[in-house]
């Protein structure tokens, strides 16, 4: 390469770092766009969140068209399609897997770990009920699916009720709080690309 460049016009390196510099700039015009794009969805999921009216199903498509809400490397594998579909097993075996959990993702590239999440319409209160839901979910894929090595349980909810209790066993959030988190996250990353625009 360093022969290459030596042998090269003082005009060509020139234009050749020109090139390098758009590059540059249309790469981090695509990442700010971006960036927008998902910051925009947060305030879609703010809006509707603080709408009592709306119902789980709202909230359900948010976060089923854009599943990075839950995590970067998160992928929907089932959306409010019952157990027994996920399992490949018959109900008849277990009328349990007739439950519908919210969504069941995977996180790739680890394909023997998957995330189990239950979504709350606004206006309810996160109980103690909540987290016995997912977690039924959870020993349901265990006994059924042993191949899949860890279970991640996620509930998100409008508040959480005073008689709520912490989990060591799922993650609990107010949609609040998970908006709250994303948007830092992403303001974070347009202030980087903000300061490459400068350059």
């Amino acid at each position: 390469i360093f022969k290459e460049i030596s042998n090269t016009s003082a005009e060509d390196i020139d234009r050749f770092g020109t090139l390098l510099n758009d590059l540059r700039l249309n790469q981090v015009s695509m990442m700010t766009s971006l960036v927008y794009q998902k910051l925009k969805i947060i305030d879609l999921l703010e809006t509707v969140i603080t709408q009592t009216e709306k119902r789980e199903r709202d909230v359900h498509q948010i976060f089923e068209k854009h599943p990075w809400l839950l995590g970067r490397n998160f992928e929907i594998v089932t959306s409010d399609k019952p157990l027994s579909e996920y399992l490949q097993t018959n109900i008849k075996d277990d009328p349990e897997t007739k439950k519908r959990p919210d969504i069941i993702a995977k996180i790739v590239p680890h394909s023997h770990d998957i995330v189990i999440v239950e979504l709350k319409a606004p206006g309810i209160k996160l109980k103690a009920d909540h987290i016995g839901q997912v977690l039924t979910y959870k020993a349901l894929v265990e006994r059924h699916k042993p191949n899949v090595k860890n279970i991640h349980c996620f509930v998100f909810g409008y508040e959480k009720d005073v008689s709520f209790t912490l989990s060591r066993d799922a993650t609990i959030k107010t949609f609040s709080e998970l908006a709250a988190e994303l948007r830092d996250e992403y303001r974070e990353y347009q202030k980087i690309l903000d300061m490459g625009k400068e350059y």
